[in-house]
């Protein structure tokens, strides 16, 4: 089962998606419960990510996070054939305008990382 609802959602990003290459949007938010050490700025999504394009609605979770040492990632548009799909018109939560990720053969460029609970920006 797993394995047909992870195929059902590469199809649906990769079918009906929106390529990074074509969008307006600028800046994509993900929040992350615990500090992490990346390699490099370049991150392979292996798994669904769910981000906002609104910084708010970003720091509202984070704050959440931030009890737990969490942090926010920031995504920035690029000429990238990596996809997502909008999920906002699905969504219950219709102010988040949440936007799914999955493509772990098409890496996303970190462009900041945020420490929520310290009130930094590592840019």
């Amino acid at each position: 089962e797993f394995w047909h609802l992870n195929k059902l959602l590469r199809e649906t990003i990769d079918v009906f998606g929106i390529s990074m290459e074509q969008t307006k949007i600028n800046t994509f938010y993900h929040n992350i419960d615990y500090k992490f050490q990346f390699q490099g700025t370049n991150l392979n999504l292996a798994t669904p990510i769910s981000t906002s394009i609104h910084l708010e609605v970003a720091s509202f979770y984070g704050s959440a996070c931030s009890d737990k040492g969490g942090i926010m990632l920031e995504f920035e548009r690029d000429d990238d054939i990596l996809r997502y799909f909008d999920c906002s018109w699905l969504s219950i939560f219709g102010n988040e305008d949440e936007r799914l990720f999955f493509g772990d053969d098409k890496p996303v460029k970190i462009h900041s990382i945020r420490n929520m609970k310290a009130s930094e920006d590592y840019y």
